[in-house]
């Protein structure tokens, strides 16, 4: 078993709970549906091109 617990902290270090401490089962594999998407923000997409770039081999 484990435990969670779902909260949102603020720029301001305020804490809001939105779910209190609940006990769970793990699962053995997550579900791949369950994935996040890829960050879509500028940062994140010039690193990706750049490990891009890195991989493909030169001729």
């Amino acid at each position: 078993m484990m435990t969670i617990k779902v909260y949102v902290v603020n720029h301001e270090g305020n804490v809001r709970v939105l779910r209190e401490r609940a006990e769970v089962n793990p699962l053995d594999e997550p579900d791949t549906s369950q994935r996040l998407p890829a960050c879509g923000c500028p940062r994140c997409a010039k690193r990706e091109r750049e490990q891009g770039a890195e991989q493909e081999p030169v001729r």
